[in-house]
């Protein structure tokens, strides 16, 4: 059977004023956003009360999400904030996770840190996605972070130092001033230190990261 746009338009309508949140049984409304798969705001709060709700994300964030002309409606995204600054998003409707995920992208734009698109590799300029990143320092305190794109691990790693409103440079350990960089990012990081040698890496305590700690 077929319907007309009208039509169809109408049963998205009673579908929407009929819906309700899969964890409490209650009407979405102003107060009990549907903000994660069917969750509601209020239930997904509850499951993840280390994050805090920021609305909408605002496209100005470049969030970039493909869109099937297919698909029967727009998924509203929504903006979530951790203890540390971090940005999470979660997409609300049918089909939809109700789990958060975080965007290092985001959590970059969101605190004006400028996210490199491109980078030398091994003698070549090449294209930087926008996955695969690292962060190491306070994005909401230090006007200076240390950024990192791939792993060591897979021989792709790439490394930044990158300013609040300013500019991203990409370190080159030959440089005497780059060097120095990363001397300073392993002093800042030989202060997190636990007694068990762990340290404060990218929101966990986690075992030495021998990019920062190898100067050489």
């Amino acid at each position: 059977m077929k319907v007309s746009q009208e039509g169809y338009q109408q049963i998205l309508e009673i579908a929407r004023a009929t819906a309700v949140c899969s964890e409490c049984k209650e009407h979405y409304s102003a107060d009990t956003l549907n903000v994660a798969g069917l969750l509601c705001l209020r239930c997904f709060l509850h499951q993840n009360p280390r994050l805090t709700f920021q609305g909408l994300l605002d496209p100005s964030l470049n969030y970039q999400r493909y869109v099937s002309p297919y698909d029967p409606y727009e998924v509203p995204v929504y903006l979530f904030l951790n203890p540390l600054g971090h940005a999470y998003v979660t997409k609300a409707g049918p089909g939809e996770s109700d789990q958060a995920s975080e965007k290092k992208s985001i959590t970059l734009k969101y605190w004006h840190f400028p996210r490199p698109v491109e980078a030398e590799g091994k003698g070549q300029l090449k294209d930087v996605s926008e996955y695969s990143w690292s962060i190491y320092g306070d994005v909401m305190h230090d006007d200076i972070i240390i950024l990192r794109h791939g792993s060591s691990f897979h021989g792709d790693e790439l490394l930044f130092v990158a300013k609040r409103k300013g500019l991203a440079i990409q370190i080159n350990r030959r440089k005497p001033m780059h060097r120095q960089i990363l001397k300073d990012a392993r002093t800042e990081l030989e202060a997190t230190a636990t007694p068990g040698r762990m340290y404060l890496i990218d929101e966990e305590y986690k075992s030495i990261f021998k990019m920062l700690m190898c100067t050489g």
